[in-house]
């Protein structure tokens, strides 16, 4: 039988295993920041237990992610582009407004909500639409454009793969949990119907 120390020696944290605080270097042997939340989780053994559990029994199951919903928003983004290229154009004294143009902006009106044509959108790959539709799952259609037009553009240009030769104490979290979730797409535990 292997003795919890022997793992424990293994294992290189990069933080708290109980409050989450990060440590400026990741520390071999260490699972806790602080004596009280050391304390804190022997005596909450069987707490701790049961929720690692249920973690990993939801980290094993298949999500489904409709790809309507996908096209759907991909589908607004080209809109929404188009109806303000078309906006410029009528509204500019260099560019030619030819007369058809009208009725398409008045069809993009009609098709694009009204909270979505004050936004800034920005058209994502379908990973990185997927990992935050798994992150926000309760997330409405309305709520869930506000919250990506909220994010800046490095935020959003950040969701790259990582190489793998690149060592993992230079990435911050977000990255991490990115190519995470691109190995559960990879593995088929994230499936798109």
């Amino acid at each position: 039988m292997v003795a919890t120390s022997d793992i424990i020696s293994i294992i290189s944290n990069s933080a708290c295993i109980r409050c989450g605080k990060h440590f400026k270097h990741p520390r071999v042997g260490k699972l806790y920041c602080s004596p009280k939340c050391k304390q804190f989780a022997y005596y909450h053994k069987d707490k701790i237990a049961s929720h690692i559990l249920a973690h990993k029994a939801q980290n094993e199951t298949v999500k489904t992610l409709p790809i309507k919903e996908y096209a759907w928003y991909i589908r607004t983004c080209e809109f929404k582009y188009e109806w303000e290229r078309l906006k410029r154009r009528q509204n500019s004294n260099y560019l030619v407004h030819e007369p058809g143009e009208d009725q398409r902006i008045c069809d993009f009106e009609k098709l694009l909500p009204n909270y979505i044509k004050n936004l800034c959108l920005r058209k994502m790959p379908l990973e990185s639409w997927a990992f935050f539709k798994v992150l926000y799952p309760d997330l409405n259609r309305q709520k869930f454009i506000k919250l990506n037009t909220a994010l800046n553009n490095s935020f959003l240009d950040s969701l790259i793969p990582f190489p793998l030769k690149k060592t993992r104490n230079n990435l911050n979290p977000l990255q991490i949990q990115y190519n995470l979730h691109l190995s559960k797409i990879a593995a088929g535990k994230i499936k798109f119907i």
